[in-house]
């Protein structure tokens, strides 16, 4: 069945580490976790991102969070990340197993990790300052005095 724990994380009570802490424990269940969904946005965010978005919408309206629970998406992408290092030092004369694993922990935390979480968050705040409509959270009007 579902993780038992799930009822203590619901909501916007818990801390930042305590989310983390589920969402890292999630990753070990593989069997619940919905790999077919995660492909299917995969593959419409190349050839319809506009599906996804309604599918997001939807789980918007239906679960009240955007956010999904299921850390599928990460782990294929994770995945899809390990298979393209290794085919790099492979293709490139790095085949050894110690430079394929350097290589691929580097990927990993460093440009998955890291510089995505850098990232999103300056997108975030960006748009938290500048696109938001006057009177929405940190909005500002982008009118001149």
């Amino acid at each position: 069945g579902p993780l038992e724990d799930d009822e203590r994380f619901k909501g916007h009570d818990g801390s930042a580490a305590r989310v983390a802490a589920l969402y890292l424990r999630r990753m070990t269940r593989l069997r619940h976790m919905d790999f077919d969904q995660a492909l299917w946005q995969m593959l419409c965010l190349c050839s319809d991102p506009r599906r996804v978005y309604r599918s997001a919408t939807y789980h918007r309206g239906t679960k009240h969070q955007w956010a999904r629970d299921d850390p599928a998406f990460v782990v294929l992408i994770a995945y899809l990340l390990l298979v393209s290092t290794a085919a790099w030092c492979i293709g490139f004369g790095r085949g050894s197993p110690l430079s394929v694993l350097s290589l691929a922990l580097y990927v990993l935390l460093v440009d998955f990790v890291v510089l995505g979480a850098a990232l999103s968050t300056l997108a975030w705040t960006v748009a938290n300052t500048y696109l938001l409509p006057s009177g929405g959270r940190g909005g500002r009007s982008g009118g001149s005095d």
